[in-house]
């Protein structure tokens, strides 16, 4: 039986499509996937005490803290004061994602091994991960002398410590300002605006559900965007 040629070159493409694919990985020796490997191993980096970002703590410079963390020194150990007994007694659970109490031993201490990041570090750490949104990991992990697994658990673990000593702290909490405050704050704004004499505040970065008209056409004569 003769077959035509497009219907060969069907079979073949169908073949070709169908045919398992090995994973992009699979396609490179152990020393190559190594060399795409885009974490920074433990050999390359700084044990923490050596690390850049304990130099910058040494330092004692409002500048270089401001710049990596978003706070000077007196706020910075402001946050310490708080987060640093939790930090020494809780650990986090990695079955519910919580942290809980560490068991002590009878003098109190908490047992397991030395932890490699002290309070100052691991608080450092979590500010400069907010400060830089997150996008330099690897830079991090030269900052704070981690291997990006590593680096990771100190961030869960820190996070949840950050949360658990400011969520009921009166000094963290978003309140309205005094009625004399508000009046100052309107003078402000009225002095450089003059034509909005009943403004205190303004919000940025919220979503708020606004009235549109149904007729597209209308509503794009009012569309600046």
């Amino acid at each position: 039986m003769l077959y035509s040629t497009k219907a060969l070159n069907f079979l073949a493409l169908y073949e070709i499509a169908t045919r398992p694919k090995r994973p992009f990985r699979d396609l490179f020796t152990l020393e190559g996937r190594r060399r795409r490997d885009r974490r920074i191993p433990r050999v390359s980096l700084l044990d923490y005490s050596d690390s850049a970002f304990k130099k910058l703590l040494d330092s004692g410079n409002d500048q270089a803290l401001l710049n990596a963390c978003g706070h000077d020194f007196g706020s910075f150990q402001s946050l310490l004061e708080i987060f640093q007994p939790v930090y020494d007694l809780y650990y986090l659970d990695v079955t519910s994602g919580y942290i809980s109490l560490a068991p002590v031993t009878t003098t109190g201490k908490r047992k397991g091994r030395p932890r490699h990041l002290n309070a100052a570090g691991c608080l450092g750490l979590i500010l400069m991960w907010y400060r830089t949104r997150g996008a330099v990991s690897r830079s991090l992990c030269m900052m704070f002398g981690l291997t990006l697994t590593v680096m990771q658990r100190w961030l869960k673990f820190g996070k949840r410590v950050l949360l658990y000593v400011l969520q009921d702290n009166p000094d963290a909490k978003i309140r309205k300002p005094t009625d004399a405050e508000v009046c100052s704050y309107k003078n402000a704004i009225s002095s450089q605006y003059e034509h909005v004499p009943d403004v205190w505040a303004a919000c940025d970065g919220i979503k708020l559900t606004m009235q549109a008209c149904m007729d597209d056409v209308t509503q794009n004569m009012f569309y600046n965007g």
